[in-house]
Protein backbone atom coordinates (compact mmCIF):
# COMPACT_ATOMS: atom_id res chain seq x y z
CA UNK A 1 0.00 0.00 0.00
CA UNK A 2 1.28 3.48 -0.75
CA UNK A 3 1.59 6.07 2.08
CA UNK A 4 -1.23 8.75 1.51
CA UNK A 5 0.08 12.58 1.21
CA UNK A 6 -1.22 15.29 3.12
CA UNK A 7 -1.04 18.97 3.89
CA UNK A 8 -0.76 20.56 7.71
CA UNK A 9 -1.76 24.32 8.05
CA UNK A 10 -1.21 25.57 11.53
CA UNK A 11 -2.58 28.71 12.54
CA UNK A 12 -0.27 31.71 13.13
CA UNK A 13 -0.85 31.78 17.11
CA UNK A 14 0.39 27.78 17.38
CA UNK A 15 4.18 27.69 19.23
CA UNK A 16 4.58 24.07 19.67
CA UNK A 17 3.95 24.42 23.38
CA UNK A 18 0.12 24.54 24.01
CA UNK A 19 -2.19 22.06 22.98
CA UNK A 20 -4.66 23.21 19.91
CA UNK A 21 -7.93 21.82 18.52
CA UNK A 22 -7.12 19.42 15.41
CA UNK A 23 -9.69 19.54 12.39
CA UNK A 24 -9.17 16.74 9.86
CA UNK A 25 -10.59 17.66 6.75
CA UNK A 26 -11.77 14.68 4.62
CA UNK A 27 -12.44 15.66 0.87
CA UNK A 28 -15.29 13.99 -1.46
CA UNK A 29 -13.47 11.62 -3.87
CA UNK A 30 -12.59 12.83 -7.17
CA UNK A 31 -9.91 12.60 -9.46
CA UNK A 32 -7.68 15.76 -8.76
CA UNK A 33 -3.88 15.71 -7.19
CA UNK A 34 -5.02 19.99 -5.03
CA UNK A 35 -9.06 18.42 -4.25
CA UNK A 36 -8.23 19.30 -0.71
CA UNK A 37 -7.18 22.84 -1.41
CA UNK A 38 -10.13 23.16 -3.91
CA UNK A 39 -12.28 21.97 -1.34
CA UNK A 40 -10.33 24.70 1.40
CA UNK A 41 -10.87 27.53 -1.38
CA UNK A 42 -14.68 26.66 -1.43
CA UNK A 43 -15.11 26.12 2.57
CA UNK A 44 -12.42 28.81 3.93
CA UNK A 45 -11.87 25.91 6.73
CA UNK A 46 -8.11 27.42 7.02
CA UNK A 47 -9.09 30.90 7.22
CA UNK A 48 -12.11 29.74 10.14
CA UNK A 49 -9.26 27.54 11.60
CA UNK A 50 -6.49 30.03 11.66
CA UNK A 51 -9.33 32.70 13.89
CA UNK A 52 -10.17 29.93 16.20
CA UNK A 53 -6.11 28.70 16.84
CA UNK A 54 -6.59 25.38 15.03
CA UNK A 55 -4.57 23.22 12.92
CA UNK A 56 -6.08 21.46 10.08
CA UNK A 57 -4.71 18.50 8.41
CA UNK A 58 -5.77 17.96 4.76
CA UNK A 59 -5.13 14.11 3.39
CA UNK A 60 -5.18 13.57 -0.15
CA UNK A 61 -7.10 10.37 -0.88
CA UNK A 62 -6.83 7.33 -3.64
CA UNK A 63 -8.55 7.36 -6.43
CA UNK A 64 -10.32 3.91 -7.67
CA UNK A 65 -11.56 3.91 -10.92
CA UNK A 66 -13.30 1.30 -10.29
CA UNK A 67 -15.86 3.20 -8.38
CA UNK A 68 -16.17 6.69 -10.54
Amino acid sequence: MEGRTYKVVAPSSYDGENAVPLVVMVHQMWASATAPEDMDAYLGITAEAELRGAIVAMPLGTYDEGLG
